[in-house]
């Protein structure tokens, strides 16, 4: 208590001083939580590069997942057309009509991750809520087992409502995104070059060398998985449930182009366009 008045006068009788002190104080532990978060940014990066994924449970808290349907619910009774039709329910870009989802899409430390992983300054084009409901003939999200692209996609994944078995977990073989797994993939599963779409059959050739690679992620609301999307994976047909969801889609400049943009149709085109105007140096 002595110790804390006398810093407390001295403060007072030398103002300046001690606010230049305090800054010093304050810059230190800024430097050491930035020092933090790189440091766990690159540790996940590195899981990711490892083994094509990495999960943090409660990422996001379950009010903040709960606001993000209640605001779905509200949009396809006023906005039934920001919706697309799949196996799955979607809506491209819902930071724009969701101050929840914007959340999620702003998150500046899975966008760190990503620029880690990519080795690269990375962009999210804008987050996609889906939600995955049983239907007859449901191929799940993403229309069955695929991979993104070839070499190296990072994708993040937030569940919004608790997922089973039943509810479309998300699935992905692990490794398949390393050169070495995927040829020995591609020699098992007969895949040709540069084929992203994958069949069952293949899938089950793949799965023989392995079937323990076959990853499944259940989850509570609030669970956070990041991946890299060249590792083959879906989201697995409900069973009974229902998936709610949302995706962060980090792109490097490279990929946004007027073919990305007309391929998903985002609910926000404009300023989709300015960011790869902005990321390309074009003047907007």
């Amino acid at each position: 208590m002595r110790v804390r008045n006398a810093i407390k006068s001295i403060a007072r009788t030398f103002p300046v001083l001690a606010t230049r002190a305090d800054h010093v104080l304050f810059s230190l532990l800024q430097e050491r939580s930035r020092g933090q978060v790189e440091k766990e940014c690159e540790e996940v990066a590195e899981k990711i590069a490892k083994n094509g994924y990495c999960v943090i449970a409660d990422f996001m808290s379950a009010d903040i997942c709960a606001q993000v349907i209640e605001d779905y619910e509200k949009i396809s009774k006023s906005n039934p057309e920001y919706i697309q039709e799949f196996s799955d329910d979607r809506i491209y870009a819902m930071e724009e009509v969701s101050e929840a989802a914007n959340q999620f899409y702003s998150n500046s430390f899975v966008k760190k991750v990503s620029d880690y992983y990519c080795e690269t300054t990375t962009f999210n084009a804008f987050t996609m809520f889906n939600k995955v409901a049983t239907r007859p003939g449901s191929l799940g999200s993403g229309e069955g087992w695929h991979k993104d692209l070839s070499f190296r996609q990072f994708k993040a994944f937030l569940y919004l409502a608790d997922v089973s078995e039943d509810d479309a977990p998300f699935q992905l073989i692990s490794n398949s995104h390393s050169l070495d797994d995927y040829i020995d993939d591609m020699r098992v599963g007969k895949l040709q070059f540069r084929e992203l779409r994958i069949s069952e059959e293949q899938i089950d050739n793949i799965l023989s060398r392995d079937l323990s690679r076959l990853r499944t992620f259940t989850g509570k609301a609030g669970t956070l998985i990041m991946a890299d999307t060249s590792s083959i994976h879906r989201g697995k047909p409900p069973t009974g449930g229902t998936r709610y969801a949302l995706t962060n889609y980090y792109v490097e400049q490279s990929q946004i182009t007027e073919d990305f943009i007309c391929a998903y149709k985002p609910i926000n085109p404009e300023r989709v366009q300015a960011l790869r105007n902005s990321a390309t140096g074009l003047k907007q």
